[in-house]
């Protein structure tokens, strides 16, 4: 049902990108695990359509891990997508193409290296962006859709590191930049196999003890934690227990902190195979469900937050409402 909707919204926005009152954007976020591309349709005083999206697992976290740089296999690999969705972005007749890296390209000993590559093949940049960078977009996209709320915590997860802001529908009051993401979960406690009791609690209580080196609780009445990247469409195929959220028109899912901690502990000791198999998901990106959802409960309980929104919102949109300068849902 996902996939329909997507190619029936991608056509029915390709139609109307040929008007010449609209142009198309590409955003491309060379993210730690996974490289996300969203082609946008935007005209003035209008707000962005989505025409295309497409994710692609490289895990390019993995080499910073394991030499502190990009291995040429990788590079090779990350140019290839990149070929790709440039022909994609083409084919929309994308007037600007915008690239941008994180945590890894931070990191890496030999980044320059890599961006070199990319400019030689594409022409295009790559601009780098800071935690602070990621934080500001991700949190303006998501709180533009929440026109009225006082407490609004976004959770913006990586491979490599991790932000989480906490403010209202206009502004951000605290940012908290913490040093690790699901990469270094996922090489600790790889989801090889349904996890067992003991080894789900070691995991958890790891990373909540390492969140709340991070952040503090906050005495918010009903505060919520938007999780972003994905994660709307990830709840719809595990058919989690969503009640209606009315505080946004586009956020309208949430789910309990409580019936999130049954559902990550329950979902962690699962058959991997079983899971990606019965509900259609990448096993390339589920391998990191665990640790996310992990990720996601340790934050929300470090916030004293009382549910989790899911959103497939990430920084793309962030970037293209900053740019734009897209007014309020």
């Amino acid at each position: 049902m996902i996939e329909s909707l997507t190619r029936l919204l991608s056509l029915r926005g390709h139609n109307q990108v040929t008007s010449s009152a609209r142009r198309a954007v590409g955003i491309i976020d060379i993210g730690s695990h996974t490289l996300k591309l969203k082609v946008f349709s935007h005209r003035p005083g209008s707000h962005p359509r989505i025409l295309h999206s497409a994710k692609n697992s490289l895990g390019i976290m993995g080499d910073v891990l394991e030499s502190g740089r990009f291995s040429h296999g990788t590079m090779n690999s990350l140019l290839q997508v990149l070929d790709q969705w440039l022909t994609v972005c083409n084919d929309f007749a994308c007037t600007d193409v915008v690239l941008t890296g994180t945590a890894a390209l931070r990191r890496a000993s030999n980044t320059q290296e890599l961006l070199d590559h990319v400019k030689d093949r594409t022409d295009l940049g790559v601009r780098i962006l800071t935690p602070t960078n990621e934080l500001q977009a991700v949190y303006e996209a998501v709180a533009g859709t929440f026109p009225r709320v006082r407490g609004l915590a976004v959770l913006n997860l990586g491979g490599g590191s991790t932000q989480v802001g906490v403010g209202d529908s206009d502004l951000l009051h605290h940012g908290f930049e913490l040093d690790f993401g699901t990469r270094e979960l996922t090489e600790r406690w790889p989801w090889a196999g349904p996890f067992a009791a003991p080894d789900y609690d070691n995991m958890l209580e790891h990373v909540s003890r390492r969140v709340r080196q991070f952040i503090s609780p906050f005495d918010l009445a009903d505060l919520r934690v938007v999780h972003t990247g994905g994660e709307l469409d990830f709840m719809l195929r595990c058919i989690l227990p969503l009640s209606l959220c009315s505080l946004s028109p586009v956020h309208v899912s949430e789910i309990s902190v409580d019936a999130f901690a049954t559902f990550a502990r329950d979902f962690a000791s699962l058959d991997p195979g079983v899971v990606t198999s019965r509900f259609s998901l990448d096993p390339a990106w589920a391998s990191g469900a665990v640790a996310s959802n992990t990720f996601a409960l340790a934050v929300a309980r470090a916030l004293n937050a009382t549910a989790i929104a899911p959103s497939n919102y990430n920084i793309s949109d962030g970037l293209l409402r900053q740019t734009t300068r897209e007014p309020r849902q």
